[in-house]
């Protein structure tokens, strides 16, 4: 379950450097719905979640990362625990308009050099319709 995320990827390529957004001074790190930065989940959900769902820290990219090189750039500037194409945007919008949320994921494979041979997107959704029941029954 996400708890933080960002958009990695938005800002400035400065030589070698890449500015986010608000390195690049172009936004506070502290706007709403940002809080040093991030996008942070609702915390109800995250509290009564715990123990159900492992809390990890997200960045949101537009392109999936695929080289050795971005991967180390992301865990350099981020640390991130996963990788998303969406889950910002969805953070983003539900805090905007004040909507509680909760982000369930589904990890179908690491971040690395692209080898299909090693996802297993089957076993990702079998698991992560499991765990949706387990959140229904701990919300009703």
């Amino acid at each position: 379950m996400p708890v933080s995320d960002c958009f990695a990827d938005a800002g400035i390529e400065d030589g070698d450097k890449f500015l986010t957004l608000f390195e690049a001074g172009l936004m506070s790190p502290d706007e709403s719905p940002f809080r040093d930065g991030l996008l942070l989940a609702d915390i109800k959900y995250s509290f009564e979640m715990e123990g159900i769902l492992k809390q990890v820290r997200a960045v949101t990219v537009n392109t999936a990362t695929g080289s050795e090189i971005t991967k180390l750039k992301l865990l350099k500037k981020f640390n991130p625990d996963i990788e998303t194409m969406e889950s910002a945007a969805f953070f983003y919008i539900c805090a905007m308009e004040n909507i509680p949320f909760l982000a369930l994921r589904a990890i179908s494979n690491k971040v690395e050099l692209r080898d299909k041979r090693k996802w297993n997107i089957s076993l990702a959704l079998e698991n992560l319709s499991d765990t949706l029941r387990e959140v229904l029954i701990r919300l009703e």
